[in-house]
């Protein structure tokens, strides 16, 4: 009877076993891409069902129930320690505490007179962001958790720089941006009992990208979901016109081999699109170039864009501004102005997340 026991006990802990197996196995498979997407964010920066799948786009029926997961633990990431910045506008490393940090970068966000949920979110979604970051410097032994230009209001300004530009304001703006980041300070977003890259950005167009699209590697919270106020901002679309010669020196400055048919109208050939469509590839003469190069290049606001030639120049037209992946500012703000939470939010644009509280 004893034997037969055991035997059941150890065919119960085979089956438990299976699933955290076949887990290291999927995350051996993913960790190399993966830590080539992580390098190409930190490139690009933030500018933000339990197992969603990579692609799928969810419903408008699906968002009126998104909700995250809460927990509340002493998290390892969380060092609840000052945040050591690289501020290229006075080159110099600063100590901040959060609490001042979120506040600073805050600013730099949003405006302060946003909808309080909005701020909410925002301030969680960056404190995450920031967080990763500051782990994962450390452990590299860098000198400072990442970089801000305080003067450029990059990532984060400092309390005499909105003071400055503020003005008779700055008592009731500081007053609404602290009282944001108290009611939330030190919650964050995790998969997988870790911190998320809670990337954001501007206006989507449309609807978000998924980060595998845009930087590879594997992110099952960075999903495409809809984002459907964003069309509704008043820069939701631009143009940008360039004259062939422009465009000539552009490309061949970036592609020396790059030949260039005869006509310009010629130049442009085929292109490829994500889901939520952004281009992935573009064909320019003999090159073919990714969509983030071209807004780079030509210093896009996305690289949800088309391009035509009329009169010897050729026009852009973007949709949305920044890499779309993550949260939308806009539509967070649109969110919470029609009762929405922080949560969410939060929920809505970084699915199948745990939402932290720290014990």
């Amino acid at each position: 009877m004893k034997k037969k026991l055991i035997l059941c006990a150890l065919f119960f802990l085979m089956i438990l076993a299976i699933p955290f197996v076949s887990f290291g196995f999927l995350a051996n498979q993913t960790k190399h891409t993966t830590a080539q997407a992580v390098t190409k964010i930190a490139e690009t920066g933030p500018v933000s069902s339990k197992e969603p799948r990579t692609g799928t786009l969810q419903t408008a029926e699906q968002q009126k129930t998104a909700s995250a997961v809460t927990v509340t633990t002493d998290s390892k990431q969380q060092t609840k320690q000052p945040f050591r910045l690289q501020d290229d506008g006075t080159n110099s490393i600063l100590n901040v505490s959060e609490r001042e940090f979120l506040i600073g970068t805050l600013a730099c966000e949003l405006s302060p007179d946003s909808p309080e949920e909005s701020l909410k979110a925002q301030t969680v979604a960056a404190y995450t962001y920031y967080s990763k970051k500051r782990v994962d410097s450390r452990k590299q032994g860098k000198k400072a958790d990442f970089s801000v230009n305080t003067k450029a209001w990059l990532y984060y300004t400092t309390k005499a720089q909105r003071k400055a530009l503020w003005g008779d304001d700055y008592k009731q703006n500081e007053k609404r941006l602290s009282k944001a980041v108290d009611s939330v300070l030190g919650e964050t977003l995790q998969y997988k009992g870790e911190l998320i890259t809670a990337t954001y950005h501007a206006i989507s167009s449309g609807q978000t990208e998924n980060g595998s699209d845009v930087w590879g590697g594997t992110y099952p919270y960075l999903t495409a979901v809809a984002s459907p106020w964003d069309k509704y901002a008043d820069d939701y679309k631009s143009t940008c016109t360039f004259s062939a010669e422009e465009v000539s020196q552009q490309v061949k400055q970036h592609e020396s081999n790059c030949k260039l048919p005869s006509n310009p109208k010629d130049w442009i050939g085929k292109c490829t699109r994500t889901d939520s469509g952004a281009i992935k590839t573009i064909q320019i003469g003999s090159a073919t170039l990714d969509g983030v190069e071209v807004r780079n290049l030509f210093s896009l606001r996305s690289s949800n864009f088309s391009v035509n030639y009329q009169n010897g120049a050729f026009t852009f037209t973007v949709l949305g501004y920044g890499h779309g992946v993550g949260m939308s500012q806009y539509g967070a703000n649109a969110m919470a102005e029609q009762g929405k939470t922080y949560k969410e939010i939060l929920a809505w644009y970084y699915p199948g997340t745990d939402f932290v509280q720290p014990s």
